[in-house]
């Protein structure tokens, strides 16, 4: 679990640079999405990568409980990085990517890794066989220029971002 003084928000940083970038933003949300929902407020285009809850009661409990611990010190609290999960968005169809996503859950479980894909499968669906309906988002990464990334600004669900790499357009 991380903790900041603040949410860092790029996004409207990241469409004022110089239109000849393509420039990848991470963005955090509010609240978790179904696929469907997270299509139809982010669109497909320039969405090339989908953050998957897979937070469990007990672990938002304990956000809870530390974030309260701390509300007088002004900080946030947020999920660590090493246990982030996600999937590529492909063919500008979150749910493709999703089934993808789970079908690699699915052939991995019989593995060497097989308490941890458990565990994963578990936090999407209690049930350990979960469904493309049951991937809840927390978080996407955009991708394009400057001007092409300018209708996410106007997206309310959008908790935080932050400017990734930028490259110049040859």
């Amino acid at each position: 679990m991380s903790s900041y003084t603040y949410l860092p928000k790029e996004l409207s940083a990241a469409t004022e640079l110089d239109n000849n970038k393509i420039v990848e933003v991470a963005l955090s949300f509010k609240k978790t999405l179904s696929l469907h929902e997270a299509s139809k407020i982010l669109g497909t285009d320039n969405v090339n990568w989908l953050w998957v809850d897979t937070s469990t009661e007990t672990q938002v409990n304990e956000y809870k409980k530390e974030a309260l611990k701390i509300v007088n010190e002004r900080q946030v609290i947020t999920k660590s990085g090493a246990s982030a999960y996600g999937f590529k968005v492909l063919d500008s169809d979150f749910e493709i990517g999703g089934q993808y996503f789970l079908n690699v859950i699915k052939t991995i479980k019989n593995g060497n890794y097989h308490n941890n894909v458990k565990k994963l499968a578990n936090s999407i669906n209690e049930e350990s066989s979960p469904k493309v309906s049951d991937i809840r988002i927390s978080g996407a990464v955009v991708t394009g220029t400057p001007k092409e990334l300018e209708r996410f600004n106007n997206i309310d669900i959008i908790r935080a971002s932050l400017i990734g790499a930028t490259v110049d357009i040859y």
